[in-house]
């Protein structure tokens, strides 16, 4: 259950990064299988998502085959890297009860070191959970024991040994099993079977295979079908990588993954491997005689990685481009083709920071121009205000020879990275306020310190010339409730008892 990685970049933080498909910014081919969510506690939570995803840049077999893993929070004490379920990763910088972490500048989850091996993960939607060690060697890793709803709903994991790690093994609420995996002795398939106990004569409901080979590689993914519909995987070294030339979906289609070019290359010799893989195109064939869907990527000599940039390749789990102290752009440009010619293409741009800066689609004489100002400044990663990475200001603008139109949007957020102002490009402007997380009246003192709790949304309507439409405005107030009896050591939970 332990996620390895050749190299640390916040690039990787991304929604893009995580989706099936090739990520603009990195330019790896990645996929994400959902599972069924998992109901718990008879549909009072928490709710737990299953979500198989494979990483070129994932060097070890797991417990799921190479590469392959299942997206659970994890924190690996050797190194102090933490890894959320959220597909979030940073470096513990600190110590004590409750360690600092550079890269985190929002407040959205807290991390405690509870002593004894045992760490506590506290998320601003309310989830927590905590971790505990095992393992031996350098495979020790805390992982999940408990993940609980801030009404103290639980499920409860447990692990079996793997390679000198974890395995995870069972997922159990208060009532019943919602989750068994199997790994075969011999290494031929791993098992998913959901809601174990629950089928006809107490057989499991439904059950995912993962098919390995002699190499640990998942070949398939066997869905619970009548016909046994599954994905199919096929892989090649690439650099030192196992990476994924070739898809096959349920449905009959298939993607073709190619790596043509010299890869990416690290800002200076000194760096710990060759130049990283990327995709340089993919293809998509659909099936049933339709045409197939060709997409070129290529990528500017500045990269994620820093190539460029006037730094020494640091491999200590921190983002080296954040050391960057200048100007600095990457990007990449998608390029769909029929044949030899290209009928549309997407540059995007990136910043120092890995924020989309720009994006041009071009296709015929028509182009759309998306621009995003961000709430960062012109100043060292260390003096950035906690909302850096959050839009100020989009503007979108379409143009086709000499016409033209342009659409912007703009948000504020506080420090705390909370919605406090949206204006839409209808002219609608929407404002909100909290409550401070020491409480006040309307409010109780937040249980987990976290200033979240919305007190006001006010909706202006945009300018008319009848000036009829008035503002409408929400305001919330809560109480503390108690948790569970059985979740003795869970706080209160703060509720929404009136809303005016």
């Amino acid at each position: 259950m332990t996620t390895s990685s050749v190299i640390h970049s916040n690039a990787f933080n991304f929604m893009s990064f995580l989706m099936l498909g090739v990520d603009p910014r990195t330019g790896q081919y990645t996929v994400t299988v959902d599972l069924p969510e998992l109901k718990s506690n008879r549909l009072c939570g928490p709710a737990v998502p299953l979500q198989l995803q494979f990483n070129p840049l994932n060097l070890e077999d797991s417990g799921f085959g190479v590469g392959w893993n299942l997206s659970l929070s994890q924190y690996t004490p050797v190194g102090s890297m933490l890894a959320l379920s959220t597909g979030e990763n940073f470096k513990v910088t600190g110590s004590g009860a409750q360690p600092a972490i550079k890269e985190k500048k929002l407040d959205s989850f807290h991390f405690y070191n509870l002593g004894a091996d045992t760490y506590r993960v506290v998320h601003k939607s309310g989830l927590v959970e905590t971790l505990v060690t095992g393992g031996s060697g350098d495979k020790r890793v805390a992982l999940p024991r408990e993940i609980r709803a801030p009404s103290g709903h639980a499920v409860n994991l447990t692990y079996t040994s793997f390679q000198g790690g974890q395995l995870l093994e069972t997922v159990r609420d208060a009532f019943t099993p919602l989750l068994r995996i199997e790994r075969d002795p011999n290494n031929q398939f791993v098992r998913l079977h959901l809601h174990p106990d629950s089928g006809p004569g107490g057989t499991p409901l439904a059950s995912f295979e993962m098919r390995l080979n002699g190499r640990q590689e998942v070949t398939s993914i066997i869905l619970p079908t009548a016909e046994n519909a599954s994905w199919r995987f096929n892989y090649e070294q690439i650099r030192g990588h196992t990476c994924l030339v070739k898809v096959q979906t349920p449905v009959g289609g298939e993607e073709l993954i190619e790596y043509r070019d010299g890869g990416h290359p690290y800002p200076n010799p000194s760096a710990p491997l060759q130049h990283l893989p990327r995709v340089t195109r993919h293809t998509t064939v659909p099936g049933f005689g339709q045409p197939d869907i060709v997409v070129d990527y290529t990528y500017t000599t500045h990269n994620f990685l820093g190539n460029g940039a006037a730094i020494n390749w640091l491999n200590d789990g921190l983002d080296n481009l954040y050391r960057v102290q200048t100007d600095y752009e990457y990007g990449s440009v998608e390029a769909l083709k029929v044949g030899s010619i290209t009928q549309r293409s997407v540059t995007r741009t990136f910043n120092r920071f890995h924020l989309l800066t720009e994006e041009v689609t071009r296709q015929g004489d028509c182009v759309k121009t998306v621009g995003t100002d961000y709430h960062s400044e012109d100043v060292d990663f260390d003096l950035q205000p906690p909302q850096f990475q959050l839009p100020k200001t989009v503007t979108t603008r379409w143009t086709r020879g000499n016409q033209s139109r342009t659409e912007v949007e703009s948000t504020s957020f506080d420090e705390y990275g909370n919605l406090t102002e949206q204006v839409q490009a209808s002219g609608i402007r929407e404002t909100f306020s909290y409550y401070p997380k020491e409480g006040d009246d309307g409010c109780p003192a937040d249980p987990e310190g976290f200033e979240r709790n919305l007190r006001t949304k006010t909706v202006y309507p945009a300018a008319s010339d009848d000036g009829t439409a008035t503002a409408l405005q929400t305001v919330n107030r809560y109480e503390a409730l108690p948790a569970l009896d059985s979740a003795a050591d869970a706080p209160n939970w703060l509720v929404v008892t009136r809303e005016r």
